[in-house]
């Protein structure tokens, strides 16, 4: 994971200065797209907000909220995971929000932003304005926002029904303090050649998730077509099953994958899977009461 207090001020102005300008441009025009705020804890937060294609504001949906990595933005998470393509076909809710500070504070630093406490009150505003179903929302993650969307199934349980976490993991401060109240069914997407976030990291999250919703030990595993032979990668797909409460931990298990999100065409990595596809899969056969 990235250790920012290893850079000096200067060199974390100078990495800002190029990876914090829009990567990605998005299309902020009147309609299904806007780019909101909401202050919390006297701070101006920033998210985009997506409304399906076929949306009626009489009938309750699903809510997806959808986080960027380390150095990222909401323009690139939104571009990255094209969730919003998803959302028209699956008539869900769409929330990108945007970290301060470069990052989503993933383990409760106090000398950080209070993300948790940020998502937490964003969600009682956006139930209290818009027909979401409570029992019906999701997170899902790039890289650090894979590790925050883990820590809201640790402290948010009560509320997140099924977490992804795409080339994240969870770090020991995470994997000793995680408490959740109930069953967290969680997916995992992640290359065993990730630089960035080594596979153990994900074995880890794994493991504790396996431990936590008191899984099968051994996961029935499917060997996927290799679909792009040219990619140099191919997929594994792991199910641990027969959790408390029907909560899975699965796991697709990208061999010779590297830091991506897989099946994007901004991150082209392994082709053989859609990370969002397979997400959004995943999410919605589960609702806080368990499988649907």
């Amino acid at each position: 994971m990235y250790n920012l207090n290893i850079f000096s001020p200067a060199v974390m102005l100078f990495l800002c200065l190029i990876a914090c300008r829009p990567q990605y441009e998005v299309d902020l025009t009147p309609g299904n797209l806007s780019s909101e705020t909401f202050t919390w804890d006297g701070e101006e937060r920033e998210y985009l907000l997506y409304f399906p294609a076929n949306y009626v504001d009489t009938k309750a949906v699903p809510l997806l909220l959808s986080f960027h990595g380390a150095f990222g933005t909401k323009e690139k998470q939104y571009e990255l995971s094209q969730f919003h393509q998803l959302a028209d076909e699956e008539n869900f809710i769409l929330v990108t929000p945007e970290s301060q500070n470069l990052t989503w504070n993933h383990t409760g630093d106090p000398g950080r932003a209070d993300d948790i406490g940020f998502i937490n009150a964003l969600l009682d505003d956006l139930l209290s304005r818009y027909p979401i179903d409570p029992d019906r929302v999701y997170a899902a993650g790039s890289s650090n926002g894979g590790y925050f969307s883990f820590q809201l199934a640790c402290e948010l349980s009560d509320r997140i029904a099924s977490v992804v976490s795409v080339k994240g993991g969870m770090n020991e401060a995470q994997l000793s303090s995680c408490d959740p109240t109930r069953p967290v069914p969680v997916l995992q997407l992640h290359g065993t050649e990730d630089q960035n976030v080594p596979y153990e990291v994900a074995e880890a999250a794994i493991n504790f998730w396996k431990s936590h919703n008191q899984t099968a030990s051994t996961p029935t595993i499917t060997d996927l077509p290799d679909i792009d032979p040219q990619d140099g990668s191919t997929v594994q797909y792991f199910i641990f099953g027969d959790g408390q409460n029907d909560a899975t931990v699965e796991h697709f298990k990208v061999i010779g994958g590297g830091h991506n999100w897989f099946g994007s065409e901004l991150e082209p990595d392994n082709n053989d899977i859609n990370a969002s596809e397979e997400a959004w899969k995943f999410l919605k056969k589960f609702d806080l009461n368990g499988i649907r």
